[in-house]
């Protein structure tokens, strides 16, 4: 039997990401997760809080900046989650980067669990046919570079 690898290039929109953040924030990583703050790198490229004045530039119309697609253009941008169980914040910020490499990961052979599972939720992804344990498994990877919680 041969085997053959098909690769195919994939467009995936801001507002597509900003969606699965929309997912993940509210209602996918909570359980985990219950505090999200914005951030933005300095100058001296140190992840910061961003400011009320820079936070009203994502806000459109009362909606949070997560689901702002221009807040996820920038990879000097993203979000530090607290997680409640650690009672401090978690390493890693959420980035734009974060988000498209953990669509690239590949989950290590788990005795009992599919090989494919990981590829199915990205194909859910980016068939924008996800859920919110969809979105958590996507954030949970991009910053933990792992599934942690569930």
């Amino acid at each position: 039997m041969r085997l053959f690898t098909v690769k195919s290039d994939t467009v995936i929109s801001d507002e597509l990401i900003a969606d699965w953040a929309v997912t993940a924030f509210e209602g996918g990583i909570t359980y985990w997760c219950d505090r999200a703050e914005a951030v933005e790198r300095d100058k001296n490229g140190q992840w910061v809080n961003m400011n009320h004045q820079r936070l009203q530039e994502f806000e459109h119309d009362g909606y949070p900046v997560y689901a702002a697609p221009e807040f996820w253009e920038n990879d000097c941008r993203g979000y530090k989650l607290y997680d409640p169980y650690e009672q401090r914040f978690c390493d890693k910020v959420l980035t734009l980067a974060g988000m498209l490499k953990a669509l690239k990961h590949q989950p290590p052979h788990r005795k009992g669990i599919s090989d494919n599972w990981f590829r199915k939720v990205v194909a859910r992804l980016i068939g924008e046919d996800y859920d919110s344990e969809d979105a958590d498994t996507l954030v949970q990877i991009a910053v933990f570079n792992e599934v942690v919680y569930g």
